[in-house]
């Protein structure tokens, strides 16, 4: 269940994402699916809104989900996705293709609702296209090599801001960025951390396991 935006149209708000909000998903909701939206067309073009309280329930439906939005073509610019909670394919976003840019990514959260340390890149899940001029922030993922902020096995990441995402236990890395495929340059990684502090783990900025990082600045991330 979300909006679909599969055709060559432009989808904009009037007065911006502060003032036009969709949301897939509240308190009074049974347990199921409930993601906000899903754009898949080259021609297609969104912008101006927040996208909140997308779910993805992975007792009912499998750990594939993406919380808030789907990206497989087309372009997202100027929105807000936030306060969503997905699993293995992404607290708030699923990136296979096309482009965002100019947007905030952040209060999003990457767990199986059947196992609570498990899930993978709390902002962001990047397969393809292009993320660009945003910033992902505190943003919550539970698995190892998780990528709190970003998860990335391809496509390409420039002139971000990766700020204060959070691995919800011991065995996270990469709580910055996991990057294990695709390029990541021009952006700054900083301030990311292990909520867990009695032990120690590598990757409060950026675990590397594939891919290339260039030009970024990586300062003030944590572990113990």
């Amino acid at each position: 269940m979300w909006t679909r935006v599969t055709k060559p149209v432009t989808v904009r708000s009037q007065n911006g994402p502060a003032a036009t909000i969709l949301q897939g998903w509240n308190s009074g909701s049974a347990a199921a699916n409930y993601r906000v939206m899903l754009v898949n067309h080259e021609k297609a073009f969104v912008s101006g809104f927040t996208l909140e309280n997308g779910k993805w329930d992975s007792s009912v439906y499998g750990d594939e989900g993406c919380g808030a939005l789907r990206v497989i073509a087309g372009v997202v610019s100027n929105c807000v996705i936030r306060n969503s909670n997905g699993n293995d394919l992404g607290g708030g976003v699923n990136l296979r293709g096309g482009t965002i840019t100019h947007c905030e990514i952040y209060g999003n959260k990457a767990y199986r609702s059947n196992n609570a340390s498990a899930g993978k890149a709390g902002g962001i899940y990047m397969t393809g296209g292009t993320l660009q001029y945003s910033v992902v922030s505190n943003n919550i993922a539970c698995s190892a090599d998780a990528g709190c902020g970003i998860r990335m096995t391809g496509g390409i990441t420039r002139h971000c801001l990766i700020t204060d995402n959070l691995g919800n236990n011991a065995a996270v890395t990469g709580c910055g960025v996991h990057l294990a495929g695709g390029t990541m340059s021009e952006c700054a990684i900083t301030g990311n951390g292990v909520r867990d502090v009695t032990r120690s783990y590598a990757g409060g900025g950026v675990v590397q396991a594939g891919g290339t990082l260039r030009n970024c600045l990586i300062a003030g991330n944590r572990t113990m």
